[in-house]
């Protein structure tokens, strides 16, 4: 698939989609509005289509998962039709198998990306100008298409420029790289100004197209091209000078792990009944399935509701579902099970909601409630949880239908407390809230599984004890691990009567009553992310006969997670099935409850042997290594040096010791002829030739067993012989395991170009220098702020150091209390001391997006040799603010803002300051605020603001006051749907109506009144506008019919206009006669790309032109179809001349009716007369005047052949005299020759 579309174009292609989930995946800016749409095509061209939700304006990483119930054969990637002065961009479009989506590659931002489109889109025009131009003939058609394709290349260089801007500015980089990159970007852009020029030069000339002009195109095509080239070499420069910052060395990479949840609407399903066989009506709820990717929640999923005791559906429902009890329903639970599709291809959660009963007591009827009972953390590859948000779980307790209180000790009737226990996790704090017990988010989890026991005790509403203990499970879900992985593993039951012989058909996951004489069998079934389930052998569980009653009370299956395939597990175990672990294998066995005499039986041990199958099997999927996308080139050497038979690419990865990984890499052979290229994990490693297929795409695993190596080398052929021999490797792809999967990028690449291209500061120490100000020779800070991407203040109560020696009184602290009403200082000296503060992060930080230096501001002073640098490591600085530089600048309640990103930055600021405002809140019924921000009502997110009110003027006193349809950032951008600014001006409409200051208003809509005035005008009720003023009683009009003037002498109405000065420009009106007058003191001029008619058909008036004392001019136009020419004056023919020379034969060419011969050399003649410039053929009637002024003898070449000129007398020329004329009229393709036989 192309990696770059817009939407004025259509994109249909061959695709083959069997039923199933995808999702597909985009990077995706519409100027048209919020919703993307593809469309997907069945065998009978019958089109799916499919709504992509996106920013309007603003790149978005768009994604939607959907499912498919037939094959689909074709793919239209923009299926609605847009107008293209608001088209839609697509970058890198992927559509993946699976419901958990991978990035669609690098951002959009990433330079070698565009250069890469650049490159494209120039290659195209030089593929289209040679075809095209091989004719030397430029149609209209392909001057339009080289317009647009002229446009593309802008809209890309666009972008490069961009991107060039925010990285000549970035701190990280060298001068002497930038500097470099500064240079190589100069020649890009002169180099695309040339080439445009000499195509355009091309598109704006006479449609003949010279060799001098494709040799110049073509000239300047490959100086645009090489260009580009050095220009990406330099990019990959930056790269170089920056090493593992540019794109590995990410201390807080952001973990985005996705899983689903189930979500409930109710912890608890309320039955007005005493217990479950009475019946009695029920509260249904709703339950759904949640997709979490970071921060974003997305509702889809399949789901299947089993009561206790009966079997699961086959098939799954779309979320959400309503569980609605019938009366009679005697229930005491209900499993929520969540697939991934209809058919339950795979379990993503589970959830059960217990019954509890209206009008039930005693301990028997005590019920809890775990709000969150198995939660999957995201992490990083590593496992490293990143966020342990919603963690944490509410704890309800119900006796029957009534809650009771957690009070924190339980002894209490109706009263309850809870303790924790917890295993490889620390359990959140612990609170009260209303009647529940809330336990806050986990921390420090230190294995990928881990597990909180709560043990809850209380007393009855009549005193009774009870104690139960609840399990919550935690698991980590890691980001980029991919492959065969165990789905779900349960345990089956069935009965026979053969006590040795295990049934082969009936097996359940609900355990069977047994009858006299049964037999109760059991396995483990386990279920993989592909290919088929495996069962364990199946054990015999039958219970034993008790002394009184053969009764059981209770199955249960039970899991636990081992090491060892060979020793059963003596702890862990728990009816909750543990995440697999690679290496590990889950154990299951069967608790039996006997009823009589009270015992409990573990049997029906079993790990199946396939875990060590799976636990051999690594497929990776993550690319382990970084900037694999470009094309790497070995170039073919020949020097006679023994280098030659050794050239090869170096691929730097990161791997584990003894570890297995697979390469894979496109190979094109570009000199040389040979089959194979040698991998070589170098150094120290095993190297091997490996075959080259038909597709180019070579795939090799191997094992790391050496700590030295570090990388792998691909060589041009066979190592020791590769003089002579060139390749180029796209695509390169190093994963842990032995399957080589599809190219996708690293996720560091993905989130740090994105990170760096947006702008975002990387820094772990700030410091400020002063040395003293226009006041006095104190150094004082009042306040610094470092804000991340999520808009956090990170320098909040950090440790602050200095140089200097902070006053007691104004101690450091007071630079990091986000409190502007205090201030730190350092006394001042004579004369003034430079000296900085220091804070300090705790962390590298790579997504600060601005940074806020407050000193002292109250006076208005401006403080001396201001500087503010950062650094990663304390040791090594990078200056991003210096006066020296820069500028001194006077301290004002705004402070100095210092950020490499502008987006959204005004807003941000301003919003700041409102939160750190001191004076805003109620006074009885007055309401003080500086920014008051209004939203869409929501349970789960803040949302963004969609209207407001805001005090700060601006320093212009031009900012919103009020604003709706939008942020507050859109306001100060001006696009807000309306808009009332502080100095009066604004908008309403989304602009369409709008007024200035001075209230001059425009209208880019209709005005619907039925009365009224418009100044001295009158809107009547009839729809039409009276002008005044009155002429014997009439009015002139303006209604549906036009505009009706009135005509009374001198004081009629008219229509005038006037220039940008004000000065007269023109006018129309009738005259003192009545006559129509159209004056300008331009001159009247009509123009028209139609007929222009004079006088009305029918009528026979007379129309008159001019006056005796003016000049008609036709402007070289034809006069045609003249009737009749009375009075006719003096006239006076246009004519053209000829001198002939001797020995030459002459066609005519001019539309002149008059032909003067000014000299006649000998043997010279006319041979053909055309009726004007470029061969036009004349027509019947056309005449012409040939006069000789010369005294030689004009020739007319009657009889030559091809002449179109005819005399009476047969293969004869005719001779016309010096000083003398002859008259020509055609007819029938010939010009006769008027004879005169006096002549």
């Amino acid at each position: 698939m192309k990696r770059y579309f817009k939407s004025d174009d259509t994109y249909i292609q061959d695709i083959v989609l069997q039923p199933g989930t995808y999702t597909f995946w985009a990077y995706i800016k519409s100027e048209f509005g919020d919703k993307y749409t593809f469309a997907l095509a069945n065998e009978a061209d019958e089109w799916e289509v499919f709504d992509v939700d996106v920013q309007q304006g603003l790149w978005t990483k768009a994604y939607i998962i959907f499912t498919i119930t037939e094959k689909k054969v074709k793919l239209n990637l923009i299926k609605r039709y847009f107008d293209p002065s608001h088209p839609v961009y697509v970058l890198n479009p992927q559509i993946i198998k699976g419901n958990i989506p991978s990035d669609a590659g690098a951002s959009p931002f990433d330079i070698d990306q565009i250069t890469d489109d650049l490159h494209d889109e120039i290659t195209s025009i030089s593929d289209f100008t040679n075809d095209e131009f091989a004719d030397k003939v430029l149609s209209s058609g392909e001057r339009v298409s080289l317009k647009r394709d002229l446009e593309t290349v802008e809209v890309i260089f666009q972008s490069l420029k961009g991107s060039f801007d925010k990285l000549i500015i970035n701190p990280f980089i060298s001068a002497d790289v930038i500097n470099d990159l500064i240079t190589k970007y100069n020649e890009v852009a002169s180099a695309k100004t040339v080439f445009f020029g000499v195509i355009n030069g091309i598109i704006d000339g006479d449609g003949v197209i010279s060799q001098d002009e494709i040799d110049s195109k073509n000239e300047k095509l490959d100086a645009l091209n090489n260009a580009i080239y050095e220009y990406n070499m330099a990019e990959k420069e930056i790269a170089n000078s920056m090493g593992e910052d540019y794109t590995q060395k990410i201390d807080e990479a952001i973990v985005k792990a996705t899983y689903w949840s189930v979500k409930s609407s109710s912890p608890v399903i309320y039955k007005n009944a005493s217990d479950a066989s009475t019946s009695g009506s029920h509260v249904p709820i709703t339950v759904s399935g949640e997709l979490r990717s970071g921060t974003t929640t997305t509702q889809g999923g399949f789901i299947t509701v089993t009561p206790n005791g009966e079997t699961e559906a086959g098939t799954a429902t779309a979320s959400p579902v309503t569980i609605a009890p019938a009366n009679g329903d005697g229930k005491t639970s209900y499993t929520v099970r969540l697939y991934d599709t209809a058919s339950k291809t795979t379990l993503l959660d589970t959830m059960t909601i217990p019954v509890v009963f209206k009008g039930a007591s005693g301990v028997n009827a005590i019920s809890v409630v775990l709000s969150n009972e198995a939660d999957v953390l995201p992490a990083s590859p590593e496992g490293v949880v990143s966020d342990y948000s919603g963690s944490g779980t509410t704890i309800r307790v119900f006796e029957g239908a009534t809650e009771l209180d957690y009070d924190g000790i339980g002894t209490a009737n109706g009263k309850f407390n809870v303790t924790a226990g917890e295993d490889e996790i620390t359990v959140g704090t612990k609170s009260k809230s209303g009647l529940m017990c809330i336990f806050g988010d986990a921390s420090d989890m230190t294995s990928d599984n881990a597990s909180i026991t709560f043990i809850i005790t209380g007393k009855t509403q009549s005193g009774d004890s009870f104690s139960i203990i609840k399990r919550q499970s935690l698991s980590k879900s890691k980001a980029g691990t991919n492959g065969v992985s165990i789905t779900l593993v349960d345990v089956e039951f069935a009965k026979n009567t053969n006590p040795t012989t295990p049934p082969t058909t009936g097996w359940s996951t609900t355990s069977p009553t047994l009858s006299e004489g049964e037999q109760l069998w059991t396995r483990t079934k386990t279920t993989y992310s592909s290919g088929s389930p495996t069962y364990t052998t199946p054990a015999n569980i039958t219970p034993k006969k008790g002394d009184v009653g053969t009764g059981v009370e209770s199955v249960t299956e039970e899991y636990a997670i081992s090491t060892s395939k060979t020793v059963q597990p003596t702890t862990g175990w728990s009816t909750t099935q543990p995440a697999w672990v690679q290496g590990q294998y889950i154990w299951s066995r069967v608790k039996v409850v006997y009823k009589n005499p009270p015992s409990t039986v573990y049997m029906g041990y079993a790990v199946s042997s396939e875990w060590e199958a799976i636990n051999d099997i690594e497929i990776g999927g993550r690319n382990l290594l970084l900037n694999s996308k470009g094309k790497f080139v070995v170039s073919a050497e020949d020097t006679g040096q023994e280098s030659d038979n050794w050239q090869h690419y170096r691929f730097y990865c990161n791997m584990a010791l003894n570890e297995q990984y697979t390469i894979s890499a496109d190979i094109e052979i570009d000199e040389g002829s040979f089959t194979q290229v040698t991998v070589y994990p170098y150094p120290d490693g095993v190297s091997a030739n490996v075959d080259i297929p038909s597709n180019g795409r070579i795939k090799h695993t191997f094992t790391k067993t050496n700590a030295t190596t570090n990388s792998v080398l691909i060589y041009a052929g066979i190592a020791g012989a590769t003089r002579g021999n060139g390749i180029f490797i796209r695509e390169v792809k190093i994963e842990k395991g032995n399957k080589a999967t599809e190219w996708t990028p690293a996720p560091e690449d993905v989130e740090a170009d994105i990170l760096k291209a947006e702008g975002y500061m990387k820094f772990r120490y700030l410091r400020d220098w002063i040395q003293g100000s226009s006041v006095d020779n104190n150094n004082r800070w009042k306040r610094i702020k470092i804000i991340d991407k999520n808009g956090f203040d990170l320098a909040f109560n950090k440790p602050v150091t200095s140089n200097g020696t902070f006053n007691t009184n104004y101690p450091a602290s007071n630079i990091v209390d986000n409190n502007l009403t205090t201030y730190a200082q350092i006394d001042g000296t004579s004369p003034a001391t430079l000296n900085y503060v220091q804070v300090d992060l705790l962390q590298v930080r790579n997504n600060v997006d601005h940074v806020q230096i407050h000193h002292y501001h109250d006076d208005g002073r401006t403080f001396n040799s201001t500087k503010t640098e950062i650094s990663e490591d304390g040791v090594n600085w990078t200056t991003i603010f210096d006066s020296a530089k820069s500028w001194t600048y006077k301290e004002t309640v705004y402070g100095n803002t210092i950020s490499f990103r502008t987006q959204n930055l005004e807003a941000t600021i301003l919003r700041s300051g409102a939160l750190s405002d001191r004076f805003s809140g109620f006074d009885g019924g007055l309401a003080t605020a500086v920014i008051m921000e209004m939203r869409e009502p929501s349970t789960t997110t803040r949302g963004d603001a969609t209207a407001g009110l805001s005090g700060i003027k601006g320093t212009d006193g031009d900012l919103p006051a009020f604003w709706a349809g939008g942020t507050y950032q859109n306001a100060l951008d001006g696009v807000a749907k309306t808009i009332l600014n502080h100095d009066g001006s604004g908008h309403l409409a989304g602009g369409n109506i709008s007024w200035d200051v001075n209230g001059n208003a425009e209208f880019a809509g209709a005005i619907d009144a039925e009365s009224g005035y418009i100044g001295s005008l009158e809107i009547k009720s009839d729809g039409y506008i009276d002008l005044p003023p009155t002429f014997s009683d009439q009015k002139g009009r303006l209604d549906n019919s036009g505009l009706k003037l009135i005509y009374d002498g001198s004081s009629s109405q008219k229509i005038e206009w006037y220039t940008g000065l004000g000065t007269f420009a023109g006018s129309i009106q009738p005259n003192y006669d009545g006559h129509l007058r159209i004056e300008s003191s331009f001159g009247v001029r009509i123009e028209s790309g139609y007929d222009i008619y004079l006088g009305y058909e029918g009528l026979f008036n007379d129309i008159f032109i001019g006056n005796s004392s003016a000049t008609i001019k036709f402007g070289g136009s034809k006069l045609d179809n003249i009737q009749k020419i009375t009075n006719l004056g003096f006239p006076q023919m246009a004519y053209s001349t000829l001198a002939m020379v001797d020995n030459t034969i002459y066609t005519i060419n001019t539309d002149t009716s008059l032909l003067v011969v000014t000299s006649a050399g000998s043997n010279s003649g006319i041979f053909k007369i055309n009726a004007g410039g470029g061969g036009v053929s004349p027509t019947n009637g056309m005449v012409k005047i040939v006069l000789n002024v010369s005294t030689s003898i004009v020739r007319f070449k009657c009889t030559t052949a091809g002449s179109n000129i005819k005399y009476h007398q047969i293969n004869q020329e005719f001779q016309l005299g010096g000083n003398a004329l002859a008259i020509l009229v055609y007819y029938g393709g010939y010009w006769r020759i008027h004879m005169d036989w006096g002549q």
